[in-house]
């Protein structure tokens, strides 16, 4: 089994410039969104993620991830977020830690924890945990609060309960005050038969008698004419003891399972009948695309069909083009809405999304908000950007971008992960910094890096005596990584030079 070996606490701080421009390079070549790539037999992974927002007319940097420690295989097992800039720095947002189940990349769990800075501490915040098919068994969110550190009301705990035939959900309650679960918010029951989905039971939790109490029941039925899967859906009738109808949806599917159209009924207690409720179709081109989907609205007045929505598709080369539009009662037709205009590379790979409001006055489409993924030659991502449209200047104005830093990793420079008693002080440093290395160190064998956040080797050394000194004096003010490193070991620190 890979286990986590340590978690260590650390304060992390990083003061950043009160207007900081980015120029934007868009000469990367777009092809695709990872966090590892194979490039000519190496391992690329992404060790870090700057973030900005746009303050006043300039982008600057709002908050950082970085991964700090990983397997042997390359698989992250240790990441800082960094954030909630109080008094010009940043500070710990959260910490995440990996275990992968044994000989196998298959994560075990992720645990995410948030960071209290009135009482200096890491708080135990999420938790999701697989099994070895991958599937989720056990999830909770106490919903920390980093600006106010406290955990709000809406944290809860998901257990799932899974065999062959047989699944059960439990949803409970975090209470913030005793720091406890309430168990038993909500249950679900599923059973499964040779078809797959069958039967689902939803229960609640009763406080004054103590138990659970039936909710609502959803059955699933395969319809082998439609190729589509059928449901009722039932709630639970105290007076009556007995369930009773509340909806139906009957589904269509071709041979090859595309959704040709979709009916919900819902059930009239007057009439002891179904109604008419909601319907949609699609239509598809030779190539098997979307063409069309419609939906509709009964009216029950009327006793007729109201169009709702309607998306036609269009396709080129490299762009995708799908336009919604809405039904106008008053001038009895469909009206244009948003369009939206994804453009793709040679390979298919997405590279952008631009997104148009018609405008009903000129007549024409008015373009709103527009995402670019930019890659390097690798086919590592390395920036994202969200802009808006800018009506009156007539241009494109970025609101949210964030760049992604890579490196090659090779699984012999993995140290074993021991903590030397190494010094580093002072921190915050002004000037000079010093780094005690203790005698159970191969002092001639021993190199000191100092590294940005991006994992930008900035500069290197091989220390001559046990106490090194290194002249910070010509960096800019910030966070530094101060990694030492001898033979198969490795120790890093966070310093802030002032």
């Amino acid at each position: 089994m890979k286990t986590l070996l340590f978690l260590f606490i650390f304060v992390l701080s990083l003061q950043f410039s009160s207007a900081q421009t980015k120029t934007h390079d868009t000469s990367y070549r777009v092809i695709t969104v990872k966090k590892s790539n194979f490039v000519k037999d190496t391992l690329w992974v992404m060790d870090s993620v700057l973030y900005y927002n746009s303050i006043g007319n300039n982008l600057q940097l709002t908050g950082l991830s970085r991964v700090l420690t990983r397997d042997n295989k390359g698989n992250e097992l240790t990441e800082i977020g960094l954030g909630n800039s109080i008094n010009g720095y940043f500070q710990n947002v959260s910490f995440d830690s990996v275990e992968y189940f044994e000989n196998s990349n298959q994560v075990r769990y992720r645990k995410t924890l948030g960071w209290d800075s009135d009482k200096f501490k890491w708080m135990d915040n999420k938790y999701v945990q697989h099994n070895e098919t991958g599937k989720i068994t056990e999830s909770y969110n106490k919903s920390w609060n980093i600006y106010d550190n406290h955990y709000s009301e809406n944290g809860y705990r998901v257990t799932y309960f899974l065999d062959s035939t047989y699944s059960k959900t439990e949803i409970d309650r975090f209470l913030t005050e005793s720091n406890t679960w309430q168990h038993r918010l909500q249950k679900i029951d599923y059973k499964y038969d040779t078809n797959g989905f069958s039967k689902a039971l939803t229960l609640v939790w009763d406080t004054n008698s103590n138990q659970w109490i039936k909710n609502t029941k959803t059955e699933y039925f395969f319809n082998s004419t439609t190729w589509g899967l059928d449901y009722y859906k039932y709630v639970w009738d105290t007076v009556q003891a007995a369930w009773v109808y509340t909806a139906y949806t009957h589904s269509v599917h071709d041979e090859i399972n595309r959704f040709d159209s979709i009916s919900n009924y819902l059930w009239d207690n007057e009439t002891g009948d179904w109604v008419n409720d909601t319907r949609s179709y699609n239509a598809f081109n030779e190539a098997g695309k979307s063409l069309q989907y419609t939906s509709q609205q009964f009216n029950r007045e009327q006793n007729s069909w109201i169009n709702t929505l309607k998306v036609e598709y269009e396709y080129n080369e490299l762009n995708t083009i799908s336009i919604n539009y809405s039904w106008s009662i008053s001038a009895n037709s469909w009206i244009p809405d948003y369009r939206s205009t994804s453009s793709r590379t040679e390979d298919s790979t997405i590279a952008s999304q631009q997104h148009d409001k018609w405008d009903t006055i000129a007549q024409q489409w008015v373009a709103t908000s527009r995402i670019t993924y930019n890659f390097d030659i690798r086919h590592n991502q390395t920036r994202f950007s969200f802009q808006i449209w800018n009506n009156t200047a007539g241009n494109w104005e970025t609101l949210r971008e964030s760049d992604y830093y890579w490196s090659p990793f090779k699984p012999q420079s993995i140290p074993e992960m021991i903590k030397p008693d190494i010094k580093v002080y002072p921190n915050p440093v002004s000037s000079t910094l010093t780094i005690r290395i203790p005698n159970n160190i191969d002092l001639y064998n021993t190199t000191i890096r100092i590294l940005a956040v991006s994992g930008q080797s900035l500069f290197s050394t091989n220390p001559s005596s046990r106490v090194a000194k290194l002249d910070l004096t010509g960096l800019q003010s910030g966070l530094y990584l101060i990694q030492i490193q001898t033979g198969n070991t490795m120790v890093t620190k966070s310093v802030i030079k002032q």
